[in-house]
C-alpha cells in the first residue's frame, strides 16, 4: 500500500518540476562525489566530522528526490541510482533545513 503524500510534499514536487532547467540538471547529473566542493565550502571546516555539511552531500538529497521524480532511470531502477522520495512535512523540514539552513548559497562549489 502506499503512503499517502502531504499537500505540501506535493506542492513542492510539482514546483521542482517546473523549475528545473537546464543549468540544475546538469548540476545534478554531473557530480560525481569527488569531494573537490568540500574545500571550497566554509561550513565544512567550522563543523569538522560533520558530513552533513558537505556540498556533495547536500546535493545528494536533492538528487535522490529529482530522480524519483523526474529521471526515467530512478522510476524504472530506483534502487540502483538511489532515488528517493519523501512523504511528510517533517522530511520536507529536513530538506530544508539541508540544503537552505546549511548553506549560504555563495555558489563557491
Amino acid at each position: 500500500m502506499a503512503t499517502a503524500r502531504s499537500w505540501k510534499a506535493e506542492q513542492f514536487i510539482e514546483r521542482m518540476r517546473q523549475k528545473v532547467n537546464r543549468q540544475a540538471l546538469l548540476s545534478l547529473e554531473a557530480c560525481v562525489h569527488c569531494g573537490l566542493c568540500t574545500d571550497q565550502c566554509h561550513y565544512v571546516p567550522a563543523n569538522p566530522g560533520d558530513p552533513t555539511y558537505a556540498p556533495a552531500w547536500k546535493g545528494d538529497r536533492m538528487r535522490k528526490l529529482f530522480k524519483a521524480h523526474m529521471d526515467w532511470t530512478g522510476k524504472v531502477f530506483p534502487w540502483w541510482v538511489g532515488a528517493r522520495s519523501f512523504y511528510a512535512d517533517a522530511e520536507l523540514e529536513e530538506l530544508k533545513d539541508t540544503v537552505f539552513g546549511r548553506c549560504t548559497n555563495c555558489r563557491r562549489c
